[in-house]
Order: C-alpha cells, then sequence, then structure tokens
C-alpha cells in the first residue's frame, strides 16, 4: 500500500516510515500539516498517518481538508497520537479519522490495523 505519514516529530515519522517500508509498503513523510493536503494528491495514498498535535496546522485540520478532496476521499485516515483523552478521539472521529492509535504504537497493533485496512480495501 502507498502509505502516507505526517508528523512534526522527525524521528518517530522516519522511524515508521522505515518500518513500513521493511514490510514492504510505499512511504512518503511530511513533517508539518502545511501542504499535507497538496502531497496526498500527488502520491495517492491509501493510508494517512496523521499527528494530532503539530504546530501551524494540526491534525484535525488537516483531515477535515483531506476529507474536502474527492480524490482523497478512499484513504484511510489514522489519527496517530499521544491523546489518551476520550474528547479527542471524539473529536477525531468528527473530522474524519477512520482509526485512532496512541503512540508508541506496537508492531502487532500496527500490522492488525493494516491487515483490516487492507481486507476492507477488498
Amino acid at each position: 500500500m502507498r502509505i502516507l505519514i505526517i508528523d512534526d516529530h522527525a524521528d518517530a515519522a522516519d522511524s515508521l516510515g522505515e518500518l513500513l517500508q521493511a514490510l514492504g509498503h510505499e512511504v512518503e513523510v511530511a513533517h508539518t500539516g502545511k501542504g499535507a493536503v497538496e502531497r496526498a494528491l500527488r502520491f495517492r495514498p491509501h493510508v494517512i498517518f496523521c499527528d494530532l498535535a503539530m504546530p501551524e496546522v494540526d491534525g484535525l485540520s488537516v483531515c477535515q481538508e483531506l476529507r474536502r478532496v474527492a480524490e482523497l476521499q478512499d484513504a484511510v485516515a489514522v489519527a496517530w497520537t499521544g491523546f489518551t483523552d476520550p474528547d479527542t478521539r471524539r473529536r477525531a472521529e468528527a473530522v474524519g479519522f477512520a482509526h485512532y492509535l496512541v503512540k508508541p504504537t506496537g508492531l502487532p497493533e500496527l500490522m492488525e490495523l493494516l491487515t483490516r485496512v487492507q481486507r476492507d480495501a477488498g
């Protein structure tokens, strides 16, 4: 699958990207939410992992923008964050995130999510 990672924490984003590449996925990484929609339009990811707490443009705003673009409607948006509170989860779901993963995410949880996304894509 093509996977886009959007996270201002470069080490976390790059590490996840390397892991996903090792699992056979095509990966691009963006370190800011600014310009993320344009990058997604060029890359056409199947899955987008997006941090919620980023400067300038946060992950909730990024997801709202992604959901407004017809060409990106099929991309599965995954909130990838350190926030564990129910209110943030509700807000993430309300703007269009299909899944919510809390950092640090273990390999079994990550593999289960990607398997589910591939299966659902049919």
